[in-house]
């Protein structure tokens, strides 16, 4: 559903209204492209060819509601702003930016498990094993950014960037493997590559949820941090919980990996 109709002309007179009217598209916006990062894993990990079609779709969707979206702040942002709402204005923007990102990973993701099935090639079953694994890391991390942005949920922001830094361990872990099986002959090299490219893909997309996750924990905040140092301060363990959920996300989904 690409429907941005909340978006109407005449709350423009009210900056407020028309900041809130894009606050919903943009929780919108956000949902769609969860549901295209889902259907991208389900695709590689062996899901119906249909998918193929239906990530075409959400990905048309994103990009029509991000430009919409786009158009009318910049028509908001014409008006006499305060220093909050011009902020919040700038987060919008930056989010709507990320899914657009996400979806054009989860079109790569999608294209990699076309090339694998038309050439009847596929994952070791060592290697599908630790990409489902990493999917419901990857899934759980895009559900989790959406419901912060959704709700405005403080608990799921705080829970974001510590999945996030799960998610990249699996990630290198998982690329390390794959490394070797190539080494010892176990995988070919035409669909190793084509994996290895879809590693990046998941980082890439990982990396985009964290960027929403820490835009939503800084609004929080409400303190004058720039993303990229309140990124330094999460990482540095300076936020409450970061370790707790760390650990617990630790315990979710690496620890099936090295049990493998």
């Amino acid at each position: 559903d690409s429907d941005t109709s909340e978006l109407a002309p005449g709350l423009l007179s009210n900056p407020s209204a028309a900041i809130m009217a894009s606050e919903f598209i943009l929780k919108k916006l956000i949902n769609v492209t969860s549901d295209c990062v889902k259907c991208a894993l389900e695709r590689l990990n062996g899901g119906d060819s249909k998918l193929g079609e239906r990530i075409n779709e959400q990905n048309t969707a994103i990009a029509k509601i991000e430009d919409n979206l786009r158009l009318y702040l910049l028509k908001v942002a014409e008006s006499n702003l305060s220093p909050e709402q011009e902020k919040t204005v700038t987060e919008i923007l930056g989010r709507a930016d990320d899914c657009v990102h996400i979806a054009e990973h989860c079109l790569k993701i999608r294209d990699t498990a076309e090339d694998m099935s038309a050439k009847g090639k596929g994952l070791t079953l060592a290697g599908k094993r630790e990409f489902e694994v990493l999917s419901k890391a990857l899934f759980g991390l895009m559900e989790t950014a959406a419901e912060g942005s959704n709700e405005k949920n403080k608990r799921c922001s705080a829970k974001t960037e510590p999945l996030y830094f799960v998610v990249t361990e699996m990630t290198e872990l998982i690329r390390s493997r794959h490394m070797d099986r190539l080494k010892n002959g176990e995988c070919s090299y035409e669909a190793g590559s084509l994996f290895m490219g879809t590693l990046l893909d998941v980082e890439r997309i990982a990396k985009h949820c964290s960027t929403i996750g820490v835009s939503l924990a800084l609004q929080f905040k409400n303190n004058s941090l720039s993303e990229q140092e309140f990124a330094r301060r999460i990482h540095r363990g300076d936020t409450e919980h970061f370790m707790e959920h760390y650990i617990e996300y630790k315990d979710e989904f690496f620890s099936l990996l090295v049990s493998e």
